[in-house]
């Protein structure tokens, strides 16, 4: 080895450690005395708050509280526990706004902090729960879309997790954009790969197939006015999942959405022009369910 390169490599290892000295000493650091003072007091104000009877002595304590961490953030601006301990105050005077405003930032400057992160997840859960209550599907979207888009929600409540997509998917639909609700469902039944199969997979396997063929007669219905058979099979045939997810639906142990997927299927197999399938559909309908008030239709399409 040349003296130069022995240099080099010296030089390289002397970098290499000065640097894992930083990094040692910078995760040793402590917080400063003085925003440990100040964290204190802040807790005792918050303490006495919470013990307070009278609403004029609650608030004066929660003010004190806010000058105290108020005072962390003009030493320090990115120490989060102070967010989090203002996100607390606001939570108990239920400004939800400013809550969700400082958690966030919480989490923004401690990705680690699971208390915020976890309180921020409720909050659009119950917001969530809440809109759900007062019919206005829009809010209640939007706190869904907030919810599942954290990270901790898939990792750490995945079944609160799997239960939102599926929410999502099935009011998408409602609302009449299938496409986003498709999105979702298709997430939601993804979760399942290798799971027992539940009641929400099986409806989401349904209504996925179900949103398909709605597309695929608002498509026939646009391009395909006149009906000629054979524009309707090229459309048709765009929509090849029907088959996909009908077909596991009638095969289901759901018995209510297994008589609707059936002719919704049997109807997609007459637009492909498929009249061995189309028959099969409508003579195991006839069989399977002989009282069914639609039984002349089938009976009809049979022929």
């Amino acid at each position: 080895m040349t003296k130069k390169i022995i240099i080099i490599v010296f030089v390289a290892i002397f970098l290499f450690q000065g640097f894992m000295l930083t990094a040692a000493d910078e995760a040793k650091k402590e917080v400063p005395k003085k925003i440990k003072k100040l964290m204190k007091k802040g807790g005792k104000y918050l303490d006495k708050a919470k013990k307070a009877e009278k609403p004029e002595k609650k608030d004066a304590y929660y003010k004190d509280a806010i000058e105290k961490y108020n005072e962390i953030l003009k030493i320090d601006d990115k120490f989060a526990p102070a967010y989090f301990q203002l996100a607390v105050i606001s939570y108990s005077k239920k400004d939800m706004e400013k809550t969700v405003e400082l958690l966030k930032k919480t989490i923004e400057l401690d990705a680690t902090h699971e208390k915020a992160q976890s309180t921020l997840a409720k909050i659009y859960l119950s917001s969530a729960k809440s809109f759900q209550q007062k019919k206005d599907y829009v809010k209640m979207l939007n706190c869904q879309k907030n919810f599942i888009e954290m990270p901790y929600a898939k990792e750490k409540m995945a079944d609160k997790y799997a239960m939102n997509l599926y929410l999502m998917g099935v009011y998408n639909s409602m609302l009449k954009n299938l496409k986003k609700g498709n999105e979702y469902l298709i997430k939601h039944i993804e979760l399942f790969k290798d799971k027992a199969k539940t009641q929400t997979y099986h409806f989401a396997i349904y209504t996925i197939g179900i949103n398909l063929i709605t597309l695929m007669d608002l498509e026939m219905a646009k391009d395909n006015p006149k009906k000629d058979i054979v524009k309707a099979k090229t459309i048709a045939s765009k929509y090849s999942d029907i088959e996909k997810y009908l077909s596991e639906t009638v095969k289901a142990p759901q018995a209510k959405w297994t008589e609707d997927a059936n002719l919704r299927l049997g109807t997609y197999y007459i637009y492909l022009g498929d009249k061995a399938k189309a028959k099969a559909i409508m003579e195991n309908l006839i069989k399977t369910f002989p009282n069914s008030k639609d039984i002349e239709i089938y009976k009809n399409l049979l022929k």
